[in-house]
């Protein structure tokens, strides 16, 4: 099964940092850039999404220009097409409200960016381990007890 990430972050050292923690711990395929909420909903959403590609994990930034992370959040969360997308939210915020408003938006986990490269590193290898290797993604697939009842 293919690995890729989705990694949505304007800051292109952010972007630079994060390219390079996945490098080194080689735990993705493949991981595509969005600088913008816009970028990435349109790849997903959008008339020429490919939607037998599906990511196995999204880092979303808090922080975006135009849709910020937790509208991206919403619109992904409300299509059944994206809505078991692992999102994590890797965001330079630690406001407890920004937290609380991402998890009742449908978050499946909230990092802040640590400043720290060797930090930043060891958080990185451990979500990308935990969301590549250790969590069991749904398959998408209805089973017998999804189907809807015939009349």
């Amino acid at each position: 099964m293919k690995k890729d990430i989705l990694l949505v972050e304007d800051s292109r050292d952010d972007q630079e940092l994060t390219l390079n923690a996945f490098a080194r711990l080689g735990v993705a395929d493949r991981v595509r850039v969005f600088d913008n909420g816009i970028e990435v909903v349109e790849y997903l959403l959008g008339p020429e999404a490919n939607h037998a590609v599906r990511p196995i994990l999204i880092l979303l930034d808090l922080n975006l220009p135009k849709l910020n992370g937790i509208e991206v959040l919403q619109l992904l969360r409300a299509d059944p097409r994206t809505q078991t997308i692992p999102i994590v939210m890797l965001t330079s915020s630690p406001r407890d409200e920004d937290r609380l408003r991402s998890y009742r938006t449908g978050i499946n986990s909230y990092i802040c960016k640590p400043i720290d490269f060797d930090r930043f590193l060891w958080v990185t290898k451990q979500l990308s381990l935990y969301w590549t290797t250790v969590n069991e993604p749904p398959t998408d697939k209805p089973s017998a007890d999804d189907e809807m009842p015939k009349t």
